[in-house]
């Protein structure tokens, strides 16, 4: 997930007083030896920067759980060596200090400690013991994964079921961690290791939680006010590993589909599949990322379409209308919202890939009466908008026409969710491509006399956005010479990263 462009290991992150003051007292917690300075001198080490220049008041969303890869969660850890005993040790205490999230699935595996690591090892070489009389001696968690692709995978399967059983018995609170977050991520690792020698029953839980399109709430997972939304599960997305994972657990995910164990169950994993066709006809739509995995995905889930709820039925629905790219209005699909309306009332507010079928259906309504388009086109465009920059200029374009012809105050008062709601949302979903953030500047920029789109360029721009920050500079949107500072910095940055990449 990239929640931060610039690496933290290039360009420190900026904190508030508040939060500061948190990492430091989680530095003196995994250090007890330090004092105040000590530990002001650790994280300035850390992040090769003087803390004292790193506070700042002007930013909304900060780094409290940056992105590392597992590179650099290395550099980093190389950097406060010699404040540790080992590699290991120094690693255990960046995350924690920093509360570091990975930045893919393979990322885990820093998350699992030395003792821990060892016995995720010794566990899953229990069938090779059974096998040889002995335990080999492996040094890694990639020797063990080859070691065991020989092995009959019921045996694997058993042999990490009871390792799951085991972590998961453990109560989260006592779980290796001096955050949440932390002990979340070290019992992750444990099932990205299960997943990575076969265990199905991981592959697909960890890819229930880990696609954008799952991923926080309808504020996105940074609300609006800067607060990180709890709805993170792991606290890290990677679309990508949500197909590989989804795709490596088909047979499993068969298996339980067929025995319908319990409706949440059923539901998550047909929500899981649903994101991954939509990952997957987004990437067509985008990149022509053809893949011959999509039938895989879904044919299964036309195989269980008589379990799902009026609300999936919909999605899977928009999902066909996207990669056929129909335009207008479908009937079959129009009629689907009615029974997804009434489905959504009896259960309150809804998450946020179905938030949109509530505006769709209003922009129906509203180009019928008054604007008139080919086709409804406004109600087409705002659907595909979230996949292609053309389709989100278009719905930008037809509103702003809107807003020329007398409407009711309602229906104008009701324009501005898109221009600053949904466009926040849009900027979360994509914070790891920022494929639509060069649409997003434009429209908030178009929009600007009318609303207040600013906070959407400035949250493009601490995810490290070019074009919004350079938007910031040249209009003056700083109070003080060091944020002025802060912006060129990475500005220069990005765009000495961009010449080189030419």
């Amino acid at each position: 997930m990239q929640s931060n462009t610039i690496p933290i290991t290039h360009i420190a992150p900026s904190y508030s007083q508040e939060n500061l003051d948190l990492i430091l007292s989680r530095v003196k917690q995994l250090l007890p030896s330090l004092n105040d300075e000590g530990a002001k001198q650790y994280l300035s080490d850390l992040l090769n920067q003087d803390i004292e220049t790193l506070v700042s008041d002007w930013l909304t969303y900060q780094e409290v759980e940056p992105c590392v890869s597992s590179a650099e969660l290395h550099a980093l850890a190389e950097r406060v060596l010699p404040y540790h005993s080992n590699l290991e040790e120094a690693i255990y205490s960046v995350r924690n200090t920093l509360n570091t999230v990975p930045r893919e699935r393979t990322d885990l595996r820093d998350y699992l400690t030395k003792d821990r690591k060892e016995d995720v090892i010794k566990s899953l070489s229990l069938p090779l013991f059974v096998s040889k009389k002995k335990y080999p001696s492996f040094s890694s968690i990639e020797e063990l994964i080859e070691a065991l692709k020989p092995v009959d995978q019921t045996i694997v399967d058993v042999t990490a079921s009871v390792l799951m059983d085991r972590i998961q018995s453990i109560p989260m609170e006592k779980q290796l961690g001096i955050t949440d977050r932390q002990k979340m991520l070290s019992v992750a690792a444990v099932y990205e290791v299960n997943s990575a020698v076969g265990f199905e029953c991981n592959s697909i839980w960890l890819a229930s939680f880990i696609s954008s399109q799952m991923w926080g709430c309808v504020s996105g997972w940074a609300h609006p006010d800067g607060e990180m939304c709890r709805n993170r599960h792991f606290g890290f997305k990677s679309d990508r590993d949500c197909v590989d994972l989804t795709l490596n657990s088909l047979k499993y995910v068969d298996a339980i589909l067929a025995d319908n164990p319990d409706q949440e169950t059923v539901s998550l994993y047909i929500d899981t599949m649903l994101s991954c066709l939509t990952i997957m006809v987004r990437d067509y739509l985008r990149y022509n990322k053809e893949s011959e995995d999509y039938g895989k995905i879904d044919s299964l889930i036309e195989q269980y379409s008589h379990l799902m709820n009026p609300a999936q039925i919909l999605r899977h629905s928009t999902i066909q209308l996207h990669l056929a790219q129909i335009k207008g209005v479908a009937r079959d699909h129009f009629q689907l919202l009615f029974p997804f309306f009434e489905y959504q009332q009896s259960r309150g507010e809804p998450t946020k890939e179905y938030l949109q079928y509530y505006d769709y259906h209003n922009f129906i309504r509203l180009d019928f009466e008054y604007l008139k388009t080919p086709k409804c086109e406004l109600a087409s465009s705002l659907l595909g908008s979230s996949m292609l920059s053309e389709h989100l200029l278009r719905t930008s374009e037809l509103l702003l026409e809107c807003l020329k012809l007398d409407l009711p105050d309602d229906v104008v008062n009701s324009f501005s969710g898109f221009f600053t709601k949904y466009l926040w949302t849009l900027i979360n979903d994509d914070s790891d491509e920022q494929y639509l953030f060069d649409a997003i500047l434009t429209v908030s920029l178009n929009s600007m006399h009318l609303y207040d789109t600013v906070s959407n360029i400035r949250f493009m721009a601490e995810l490290g956005h070019l074009g919004s920050i350079r938007w910031l500079i040249d209009n003056d949107q700083y109070e003080t010479d060091n944020e002025l500072k802060y912006w060129e910095i990475r500005r220069d940055y990005l765009e000495s990263v961009s010449m080189n990449s030419k």
